[in-house]
C-alpha cells in the first residue's frame, strides 16, 4: 500500500485520520486495495475544496463490525454516510433514488473509478489473449466483473443534477456513455453478449388487477435494475394469471407474486427500501415467504392463503413455459436433421424427457400436498390439464421398447426324427 504522501490528496487532519482508518481495513488487496484512494483522488480532482467528502470516500468501504470505532473516531454523521453507502451497495443501488445528495456523488465517483479500473484489466486481457493466440495456445483469462449498464443507467436517472456536483454529473455522463459503446467489443472477448433487457409496459396495458397495491408492487419491480428479464416475464405472468381468476383476485397476492418472482435475489435492505413503496401487508408477504421453495414453515396448506396463491400461480407458469420450451426444442431438432446427428439427438431429446419427467413428479407432489387448500378452484384445475398435458407429451415422445419376439420353430422335415 503506498504512502499517504504519495496519493496527492490534501494534507487535511480528517482525509489524513481516514486515510490511517483505511490502512487498517481488512478484505482489501490487489486491485480492490487501491479503489477507495482513487474514488478520493477523483473527489479531490472535482471538489478539491470538500476535503470531508475525500475522507468519507476512504471509509466508505470499512465494515460494519468496525462502525462502532468508527462513530467514537469520526463521529455519527461519518458513520451515518458509510452506513448508508452500505445498504445501497447491497442492493446494487436499486434504490439510489433515495440516497442523500452526497451518496448520490460518491456512487458516481466509485463507478467511474471502476469502469476506468475494467478498461486497465482488458487491456491486459486483450494483450495475453494476443499473445497466446501467437504462441499458438488456448488463452487462459479471468471474466472480471462488468457493472450492469441498466444499474449504470438507473444511477444517472436519479443521481445526475441532484448531487451538488455538476463538473461530476458531466464527467459520469460521459463515462457510461463511453462504456456503452466499447461494452459488445469487451463480452466478445469471451464470447458472450449482453442480457437481456427486460420490458416493462405501461401498467394499463398489462391486464393486472386495477388496485393501488398491485400499481405500486408492479413500479417498483419495473423500477428495480437487478431484475432480469426472464424474471420480469414469468412474475407478471403469474400475476396475470392470478388477475384473470374470480377467485384469485387478491391485490396482496396479485402484488407479492410481482416482487416475490421478479426479484430473485433480496435481503433485509430490501425489505427496508420497499418499506417506503408497497403497503405492509404486500411487503410482510415478500419478506417472510419465497414461491421458489414451494413451502412455507408452518406447512403450505397453514400458510396465508395469498401466499398459497402466488405458489400456485408462479408453478403453473413454470411448468406451461418448460413444456412450451421443450416442444420447441423437440420441433427444432425434428426439423434440422442435417444438425445433428442421430445419436446425439437421442441424447438431447432423453435427457429432456427425464428432467420434465422430474418436473411433473415435482409437481403431482405439490399439488397434492397444496389440495383445496389454495381456495381457487379454476387455478387448480389448469394447473391439473398442464400436468396432463407434459405427461402426454412425455409418453407421446419416449421411444417405444422392441420386444425380442421368440424365434420361429422349426417345422419337422425329411430329416426329423422322433
Amino acid at each position: 500500500m503506498q504512502e499517504f504522501s504519495e496519493t496527492g490528496l490534501p494534507w487535511d487532519q480528517n482525509v489524513f485520520k481516514a486515510y490511517l482508518a483505511y490502512e487498517k481495513t481488512p478484505g482489501l488487496t490487489g486491485e480492490s486495495e487501491q479503489h477507495p484512494v482513487r474514488v478520493a483522488q477523483l473527489f479531490n480532482n472535482v471538489a478539491a475544496a470538500d476535503t470531508q467528502l475525500q475522507a468519507l470516500s476512504l471509509l466508505a468501504y470499512i465494515p460494519e463490525d468496525a462502525y462502532g470505532q468508527l462513530e467514537r473516531r469520526f463521529g455519527k454523521e461519518t458513520t451515518d454516510f458509510a452506513r448508508e453507502i452500505s445498504a445501497h451497495m447491497r442492493t446494487n443501488w436499486a434504490y439510489i433514488d433515495e440516497a442523500s445528495p452526497k451518496v448520490k456523488a460518491f456512487v458516481m465517483a466509485d463507478n467511474i473509478t471502476w469502469i476506468d479500473e475494467l478498461q486497465n484489466k482488458f487491456y491486459d486481457i486483450a494483450q495475453a489473449v494476443n499473445e497466446a493466440q501467437e504462441n499458438g495456445e488456448q488463452p487462459q483469462v479471468q471474466m472480471p466483473m462488468i457493472p450492469s449498464q441498466r444499474v449504470l443507467d438507473n444511477i444517472a436517472k436519479f443521481a445526475v443534477n441532484s448531487s451538488g456536483f455538476p463538473t461530476l454529473d458531466g464527467e459520469y455522463i460521459d463515462k457510461i456513455e463511453e462504456f456503452r459503446r466499447s461494452l459488445p467489443e469487451k463480452l466478445e472477448v469471451f464470447g458472450l453478449k449482453a442480457p437481456p433487457v427486460p420490458e416493462f409496459k405501461p401498467f394499463a396495458e398489462t391486464g393486472l388487477l386495477d388496485s393501488p397495491d398491485v400499481k405500486n408492487a408492479y413500479a417498483a419491480l419495473a423500477a428495480n435494475p437487478r431484475v432480469r428479464a426472464d424474471d420480469a416475464e414469468v412474475a407478471v405472468e403469474a400475476a396475470q394469471l392470478l388477475s384473470s381468476q374470480p377467485s384469485t383476485r387478491n391485490p396482496v397476492a396479485i402484488a407479492a407474486t410481482l416482487l416475490d418472482v421478479g426479484i430473485g435475489w433480496r435481503g433485509p435492505d430490501d425489505f427496508k427500501f420497499l418499506g417506503n413503496r408497497v403497503s405492509d401487508d404486500v411487503l410482510d408477504l415478500f419478506e417472510k415467504y419465497n414461491v421458489r421453495d414451494r413451502g412455507a414453515p408452518e406447512g403450505l396448506v397453514n400458510a396465508p392463503v395469498e401466499y398459497r396463491q402466488s405458489a400456485l400461480a408462479f408453478a403453473t407458469v413454470i411448468l406451461h413455459r418448460s413444456l412450451k420450451n421443450l416442444d420447441k426444442m423437440f420441433t427444432f431438432i425434428n426439423d434440422n436433421p442435417d444438425r445433428f446427428e442421430d445419436s446425439q439427438a437421442k441424447l438431447i431429446k432423453s435427457t429432456q424427457l427425464v428432467q420434465m419427467g422430474g418436473l411433473v413428479k415435482s409437481a403431482q407432489k405439490f399439488l397434492a400436498e397444496l389440495g383445496d387448500a389454495a381456495e381457487a378452484p379454476e387455478l387448480k384445475g389448469l394447473y391439473e390439464t398442464k400436468i396432463e398435458t407434459a405427461e402426454a407429451f412425455i409418453a407421446k415422445n419416449t421411444p417405444k421398447p422392441i420386444l425380442m419376439l421368440p424365434a420361429p420353430k422349426k417345422k419337422p422335415g425329411k430329416d426329423f426324427d422322433l
